[in-house]
């Protein structure tokens, strides 16, 4: 039985939700063309739910690889500078 979910992630079979598969198609356009993008929203607009949903539809074509150092790594650093993440993108 699907609910209105007011905090936390919402997901389409469970949460009562607007169609995103517009936005999530656009931002999927962007990627495949190398482009940046921004989600930059107030609370409660779906941003987490718009990246899980979109991380869900790259793990269906595509192979991420990310090398951002784990917390562990970083504590054993001497310097303590943000990590820059790095994300490889390959097609299946």
């Amino acid at each position: 039985m699907k609910k209105f979910n007011i905090t936390g992630l919402c997901y389409p079979d469970d949460c009562f939700m607007v169609d995103t598969s517009d936005k999530i198609e656009k931002i999927l356009d962007l990627i495949y063309q190398k482009n940046y993008f921004v989600i930059n929203r107030p609370p409660q607009y779906g941003k987490t739910t718009t990246m899980t949903l979109l991380e869900m539809r790259l793990l269906e074509t595509v192979f991420i690889y990310n090398s951002t150092p784990s917390r562990s790594d970083l504590y054993k650093s001497v310097e303590y500078e943000t990590p820059t993440p790095i994300f490889l993108i390959m097609e299946i």
